[in-house]
């Protein structure tokens, strides 16, 4: 729920109007840092899901170690009382994580070889689920920006060794967020090789496809005339990127702690669903773009496959959010 100004280097908490609440320099609080930007909302607010130059958000769980990181960098960089530009520590950091991230860094390698390192199993219920839904006459599909080894190999862990059966689509390094908005053509994995689709060629099940993009996979009929519901846990990458396209569900773990926030916690950054006395920006952002918020998949695995739950009407209200609204956010609105 951070949001990174690279150029002063602050990490930022934002209110649902995009202005300054809480924020931090390094290691220590900066008092009053609204009026760094004249007490108006910062240029980016999580209105699209690419920052301007010098902007940054923490995405996904792959980056939530870099925030503490990038505090203490800033806080070396800063001790020295020097006036160079701390824009060139962000982009050092992420060229850094980039290598640990990368198609041949440790992270990736420990994903192929031994994924159990580093990756729960999913729990039967989410198996029994994903088997209801297709029994059911739903389609599911697979959409993720692993690469195909790494998504072999974690499937397998998490789901069996029959997971391509549980799906009737499965897209790999599928680049979101930009998947959502660009026009890529798909290729189909053939063992360690690619190969472009054909013009009219329909996206089967069984086969492993790559890159591509929503709008091919409109055009290729592979929904007919079915509604589409994707459920991501970026808020940025998935839920906001597909907005327009689909309706998304989002994958919240912090709604599974809002009880038992430490009083540290409390006075350092709070809650990630309000900002002072009013929801956060992450708040406003989730409620406009989302159906709906949950903390893990087995949430819905546990649901019957007719049960209707009320969604969000687009205001930052606790609506939508499944089994309970967060604590914070449901003080706002008592």
């Amino acid at each position: 729920g951070l949001v990174v100004d690279a150029d002063r280097g602050l990490l930022l908490k934002l209110d649902a109007a995009g202005r300054v609440e809480r924020a931090v320099r390094g290691v220590r609080p900066v008092p009053d840092a609204g009026r760094l930007y004249g007490g108006l909302a910062v240029p980016w607010a999580m209105d699209t899901p690419a920052p301007p130059p010098g902007w940054a958000c923490f995405r996904d769980d792959f980056s939530v170690p870099a925030e503490p990181l990038y505090a203490q960098l800033v806080s070396e960089a800063a001790s020295d009382q020097s006036d160079a530009p701390l824009r060139p520590l962000w982009t050092e950091m992420l060229e850094a994580f980039s290598h640990v991230y990368g198609p041949t860094g440790f992270w990736v390698r420990t994903l192929v070889e031994r994924p159990q390192e580093l990756v729960h199993r999913c729990s039967e219920s989410v198996v029994l689920w994903l088997r209801a839904l297709r029994r059911d006459g739903k389609r599911t599909f697979l959409l993720t920006s692993a690469e195909a080894p790494v998504v072999r190999s974690m499937a397998r862990h998490c789901l069996g060794d029959d997971w391509m059966d549980l799906f009737d689509l499965v897209i790999v390094d599928a680049r979101k967020p930009g998947f959502f908005s660009n026009k890529r053509p798909f290729l189909e994995h053939e063992g360690d090789e690619t190969r472009p689709l054909s013009p009219d060629e329909t996206l089967k099940p069984g086969r492993m496809y790559c890159q591509g993009s929503w709008s091919e996979v409109l055009r290729r009929r592979w929904l007919g005339s079915r509604r589409a519901l994707y459920i991501g846990d970026s808020l940025l990458d998935d839920v906001l990127a597909a907005r327009g396209c689909c309706d998304t569900v989002a994958i919240v773990r912090e709604m599974a702690c809002e009880e038992t926030l430490s009083d540290e916690c409390e006075k350092n950054w709070g809650s990630l669903f309000v900002s002072g006395r009013v929801p956060s920006l992450w708040t406003r952002t989730l409620c406009a773009a989302a159906k709906l918020a949950v903390p893990s998949v087995d949430v819905l695995a546990g649901l019957p496959l007719t049960r209707r739950l009320p969604a969000f009407d687009g205001s930052a209200t606790p609506r939508g959010f499944y089994p309970c609204p967060p604590r914070a956010l449901s003080l706002l609105n008592s």
